[in-house]
């Protein structure tokens, strides 16, 4: 290993040089630690969530299933001739399949000619509530916010 001294006329410093300079590559185990507790942290603050916003989104699914459902009734009436009133959330759920509870609150009413005459119920599964108002003559649905 050779050394050199270099004078200046504030300090002197001394350069080493070497023929064989090694550089370390990776992480040392101190970053490691730091990196895997922030990541752990995170994850602790999120996962309690994650559930909600299943539940959340199961909800909002089954509900956009339903609206399908309903949205398709005038075409059903039409073309089989005959009137659909829906006024019990058995026949709701039933015709929809859905594992959620639907309270009726005005009836659900389409002519054979497939005129919806409107109806309004609320959707609820698990902690989502929401009011839904079927508007004649589309049978064009609007979803309210959450129903206390």
């Amino acid at each position: 290993m050779a050394v050199k001294v270099v004078k200046n006329s504030i300090r002197m410093s001394v350069i080493c040089q070497t023929s064989e300079m090694k550089t370390l590559e990776g992480f040392s185990l101190i970053e490691l630690i730091v990196v895997l507790t922030l990541v752990s942290l995170a994850t602790a603050l999120v996962l309690p969530n994650l559930s909600g916003a299943y539940q959340g989104l199961v909800a909002r699914s089954e509900l956009d299933e339903l609206l399908l459902e309903i949205a398709s009734l005038s075409y059903e009436a039409y073309s089989s001739g005959r009137a659909i009133s829906i006024s019990s959330q058995e026949a709701l759920v039933f015709h929809s399949g859905l594992n959620s509870k639907v309270e009726i609150l005005k009836p659900l009413e389409v002519t054979s000619t497939g005129v919806c005459l409107g109806g309004e119920f609320v959707f609820s599964r698990g902690d989502v509530r929401q009011r839904v108002s079927v508007f004649p003559p589309y049978c064009a649905a609007e979803v309210t916010a959450d129903v206390p």
